[in-house]
């Protein structure tokens, strides 16, 4: 293990700790995508990894399956693998019981047929309904929705139409910047009288002077660069009216190592000055999108297949505005959309 260690470690900077995390991942399931989220590694930092254990011989590849072979499960040392599942069965570890918002979940599904795809112009991917229903009931909660001034800063989730069909919010904004959205969301409006209003915008734009400190509580998926963080949450901290107000994002680790997740938490608490009051881990997860393949660089077998799972997922914050805290609504500028984390880096580079 230790020779092996030291070749990661010297290769991809990886620890000891992780290394184990990844060899756990393959004892748990032969399904490449599902170990991904199991790795807790970085997308790009899972794929090298993984290319490095088949050269060793520590992995083999089956189409698009991942096996452990003999000389890779000789490293694992079995009385430190837990098979357990603890997670409960009827919330899937979120702590969030879907049963009082069955009606809406029913609805929103209805409502939402038939929405535009993602594309990879955007860096789009949408939440499943139950995810997304699963952020209203967190923040209902919390006392962040009813009769609440609610803004949705870029909305692939179709957040909006959710907040609208639950009648509860006092007011509802959504700044998205992709017309295929803003017309699909504007039709659900018009039919379903939901009172939510619409404005096309490019967040890397300041946000408008009269969406200033108008808001009780934002929402926003940003995009996972550094840059791109402090731009998406900034404005949302800038939208909203003053202290004990709230804002939700996601955050993943497929596209942030912990290195930025420290970074970031830093430009919350240092930069912003504001609160992280929830960190839910993996309490998002995200339907699979059709660019995946297209956006990556498939050198691998499992990367020429689909996947058949839910893998990619994010863990939701919640931060809340304290005495002393800073917004921002400066020009976004630099490359906000992607880093070396990003799971399109690669292609991108190519």
């Amino acid at each position: 293990m230790k020779e092996l260690l030291k070749k990661f470690q010297e290769s991809l900077g990886i620890n000891e700790r992780q290394l184990e995390r990844l060899l756990f991942a393959f004892l748990s399931t032969d399904d490449f995508w599902q170990a991904i989220p199991l790795s807790q590694l970085p997308f790009n930092l899972f794929v090298e990894a993984c290319r490095e254990l088949h050269k060793a011989g520590i992995i083999s590849f089956e189409e698009d399956k991942v096996l452990l072979t003999e000389e890779g499960k000789s490293y694992i040392k079995p009385e430190l693998f837990s098979s357990l599942d603890s997670r409960c069965p009827c919330c899937s570890g979120t702590g969030i019981s879907l049963k009082p918002w069955e009606s809406l979940l029913l609805e929103y599904k209805e409502t939402t047929k038939g929405r535009p795809e993602p594309v990879l112009e955007y860096d789009q991917g949408y939440l499943t309904p139950e995810s997304t229903i699963s952020r209203v009931a967190f923040a209902d909660s919390k006392g962040d929705v009813r009769g609440k001034s609610i803004i949705i800063l870029g909305d692939d989730d179709l957040l909006s139409i959710a907040f609208g069909l639950s009648r509860l919010p006092k007011r509802i904004v959504v700044l998205e910047l992709d017309d295929r959205l803003v017309n699909f969301i504007e039709k659900a409006n018009e039919e379903k009288g939901l009172g939510i209003e619409v404005r096309k915008h490019d967040l890397r734009h300041p946000l408008p002077d009269d969406l200033l400190s108008q808001f009780d509580t934002f929402f926003t998926d940003p995009v996972e660069t550094l840059q791109g963080l402090e731009v998406f949450i900034g404005r949302g901290i800038a939208s909203l009216r003053d202290l004990g107000c709230a804002g939700y994002f996601g955050l993943t680790k497929t596209e942030s190592s912990l290195k930025k997740w420290r970074d970031f938490q830093r430009v919350l608490v240092e930069k912003f000055g504001v609160a992280i009051t929830d960190i839910l881990s993996d309490f998002s997860s995200y339907e699979n999108w059709d660019y995946l393949l297209d956006s990556i660089v498939r050198d691998l077998p499992p990367l020429q297949h689909k996947p058949k799972v839910l893998w990619y997922k994010s863990s939701l914050y919640r931060i809340e505005l304290v005495p002393g805290y800073k917004s921002f609504n400066e020009e976004g500028k630099g490359e906000l959309y992607v880093d070396e984390e990003s799971i399109a880096w690669r292609r991108r580079k190519c």
